[in-house]
């Protein structure tokens, strides 16, 4: 009786992990226009994907779907400003295209440490202009501080589901300051100078 009870236990858990475990497309079709997206299927089948999906605020409808080709057709809505650069909720999660091909990534615990210590601050020194970019080698979610050598918040705002940020630093003073990432359990600090 106990193992009938486990096993009934755990088919919604399988289940959730074999729906959650679907992948965003990696890259558009050549079709793909303002009206017509066409993704690329490297996985799943046309089963797997919902009947109309919203780009921007408007409707597009399935049009046609094989093995390897998904095509949404603008059904309600304005047409894409940029066909090959929007994001979408395909009913599994967000998915971000830019220049044809996804964008985000969902990160692994193990891949978070890797991301965080991948960032670079430029320019620095800052000597001239208002803002700092920052970048990972990976899209990541965190949480940004600026501190200066007293250890005073200076300036504090996020990056989400992201490679780069620009960070406008016009209202920061010149000196030393101390930028920090913090996301999941990581975190790392780099040395910046302002001398403008």
């Amino acid at each position: 009786m106990k193992i009938n009870y486990t096993i009934l236990w755990l088919l919604p858990l399988l289940s959730i992990s074999l729906i959650t475990a679907q992948n965003c497309p990696q890259t558009l079709g050549e079709s793909s226009t303002d009206i017509l997206v066409h993704f690329r299927i490297d996985q799943g089948d046309c089963d797997d994907f919902p009947s109309s999906i919203y780009i921007q605020g408007s409707l597009f409808d399935k049009k046609y779907c094989d093995a390897t080709d998904l095509k949404y057709e603008l059904n309600t809505g304005g047409p894409i400003p940029n066909y090959d650069t929007f994001s979408v909720d395909l009913g599994f999660g967000v998915c971000e295209y830019l220049n044809g091909e996804i964008r985000r990534e969902t990160l692994g615990v193990e891949n978070i440490t890797e991301t965080i210590n991948s960032l670079r601050i430029y320019p620095n020194p800052v000597s001239s202009g208002d803002e700092i970019n920052i970048n990972f080698n990976s899209n990541i979610d965190a949480e940004i501080m600026i501190y200066d050598l007293t250890g005073k918040l200076v300036m504090k705002d996020n990056i989400s589901s992201s490679s780069t940020k620009s960070l406008n630093i016009s209202t920061v003073n010149n000196g030393i300051y101390l930028l920090q990432i913090v996301a999941e359990n990581s975190a790392t600090s780099r040395k910046f100078v302002i001398m403008r």
